[in-house]
């Protein structure tokens, strides 16, 4: 017994020395650059240098710590297998959570075991409730043709279907020779128009607060596409949207006599956005209050918070934990 327990210490041992101690120094700030103090930050890390099973979830351990006046934390802990990850949450902001970072990779040595990384935070403004589709793929109701789709119901205006009003126009022609299949349309504003973005950086929120009223408002985003339908070589993608790009539309535009725009509907669709066999986009919102350009999407508001309440629950966990075994 005595034995068995000597070799249980001597293996923990080895493998608490084996594991490298790191320290990683946090600067959270807003979009201004401005600091941010009293922010929470956990850092997340595997606890063993070897994942021992391939059938149970990899032990992790969790390291608490705030940020002083200066937007800085500082957290030290083991890094067993050289990468950890990073969440971070601060009061009238959303979180952000990143990673994985490296201290090494592919069980090779520690090239460093101190980092500093800096992480932005986006303020909650005004969320507002926006009507929101999310994941829209609508068969194309024939291979070429002309069809209408309403941005707020997410579907045709088809009988048959929920869509209202013609937001968008959808034409394309396809034509089939052997097994090779093209395609040429266009995704075309009805009423309106929308400029393309990239994805700001966020865990949540990765579009601008607000639709810029002088903006370029393009109408039309041609598309085409080539594939081979029997899986041999020769395939060719161009689509409207890829998945880290997104439109800010404005639709339903009533203009005046000397076409100043008077009324407008104003909204997002996140890429990609693709038109094959369907039409495809990863998600959109649809502000319903007129001129109201505000696009910070309250759905995004009520994830954070469900996502805060869960995480305030296991940080004091941790510190109760902590605390206890005065760490």
């Amino acid at each position: 017994m005595k034995r068995m327990l000597v070799l249980f210490l001597m293996t923990s041992f080895s493998l608490q020395t084996f594991a490298e101690r790191s320290v990683v120094t946090y600067k959270i700030i807003d979009e201004g650059g401005c600091p941010i103090s009293n922010a929470v930050v956990r850092t997340t890390t595997s606890k063993q240098e070897f994942t021992l099973s391939w059938n149970s979830s990899i032990p992790k351990a969790k390291y608490h710590s705030r940020t002083d006046s200066a937007g800085f934390a500082t957290c030290e802990f083991d890094c067993p297998q050289g990468n950890f990850d990073v969440m971070v949450f601060a009061e009238g902001f959303y979180h952000e959570n990143k990673g994985p970072y490296w201290f090494r990779k592919d069980g090779g040595e520690f090239k460093k075991n101190r980092e500093q990384i800096d992480i932005t935070l986006r303020k909650i403004k005004h969320p507002v409730e926006l009507i929101g589709t999310k994941l829209i793929s609508e068969p194309l109701p024939q291979s070429s043709g002309v069809f209408y789709f309403d941005l707020e119901k997410g579907g045709w205006v088809l009988s048959g279907h929920n869509g209202k009003n013609a937001d968008i126009k959808v034409s394309c022609i396809s034509t089939t020779e052997g097994a090779m299949t093209t395609c040429t349309g266009v995704v075309e504003f009805v009423s309106g128009g929308a400029y393309k973005m990239k994805d700001i950086e966020s865990s949540i929120f990765k579009t601008v607060y607000e639709a810029d009223t002088n903006a370029v408002y393009q109408t039309a985003f041609p598309f085409s596409w080539m594939q081979n339908d029997n899986g041999s070589k020769g395939y060719r993608y161009d689509f409207p949207l890829s998945g880290e790009e997104y439109l800010v539309y404005r639709t339903r535009v009533v203009t005046n006599s000397v076409g100043k725009v008077v009324s407008a509907n104003y909204g997002v669709i996140h890429g990609p956005m693709n038109i094959l066999k369907y039409f495809c986009y990863a998600e959109g919102s649809f502000n319903p209050v007129q001129n109201d350009t505000n696009l910070e999407d309250i759905r995004m508001f009520r994830r954070y918070n469900a996502i805060k309440r869960h995480e305030e629950e296991r940080s004091r966990k941790s510190w109760d934990i902590m605390g206890l075994f005065g760490k």
